[in-house]
């Protein structure tokens, strides 16, 4: 008997459903952005056998350009800590849900057990993070912050949401309104995007 593949998925015949949202908290230009999120994520599969050469949305990758510019005015204000991506990154998710054992860290942040040791041990030089004895398995331990890697998170997380603030203020009232009704939906994109994250 020939070998059995699994059925696939439903985005490969054009399904792909995405988490509801009622109209009235998804302005159009996060509307459209999803479309062409959705868009890709079956193209990149249908491409990879039919070669369909389609090009994504324009208004997806309008909205690809304002992200990344946006994230990239929030990474100067991190670069001030010493610290990469990763390690704030890794450094947050302790900082929220710690205590947490070093395979829960690593399946939170979609890394690689390896990976995740090796940045673990960068804060813990630093300072940021400790590690501590498990008292339900002595044979594990626990990664929790500091004092010091509390108060770097909460200094970028105050930074950060400042900056966005004095930014957004200086938009017309429409568009302020259009940023804030579109945060729910930003948000469930934002879970999307992890749960499919490999």
């Amino acid at each position: 008997m020939g070998r059995r593949y699994p059925a696939q998925p439903s985005y490969l015949s054009g399904q792909l459903r995405l988490p509801p949202c009622p109209p009235a908290r998804l302005p159009p230009f996060v509307a459209a952005w999803l479309r062409g999120r959705a868009f890709r994520t079956s193209h990149r599969c249908l491409s990879a056998s039919n070669n369909m050469g389609m090009d994504p949305n324009p208004e997806s990758v309008r909205l690809r350009a304002a992200l990344m510019k946006i994230g990239q005015r929030l990474r100067a204000i991190d670069a001030g800590t010493g610290l990469s991506p990763s390690e704030l990154s890794m450094l947050g998710t302790v900082v929220r849900n710690g205590p947490l054992q070093p395979t829960q860290l690593a399946r939170a942040e979609g890394c690689n057990p390896t990976m995740t040791s090796r940045i673990v041990s960068r804060l813990v030089q630093d300072g940021a993070l400790a590690r501590r004895a498990n008292p339900d398995d002595r044979r594990t331990a626990l990664v929790v912050a500091t004092a010091k890697g509390r108060r770097i998170h909460e200094r970028l997380r105050t930074e950060r949401a400042q900056a966005l603030e004095r930014l957004i203020h200086r938009l017309p009232a429409d568009d302020r309104a259009s940023i804030l009704a579109a945060i729910p939906a930003l948000e469930a994109l934002a879970e999307l995007m992890k749960a499919q994250r490999p």
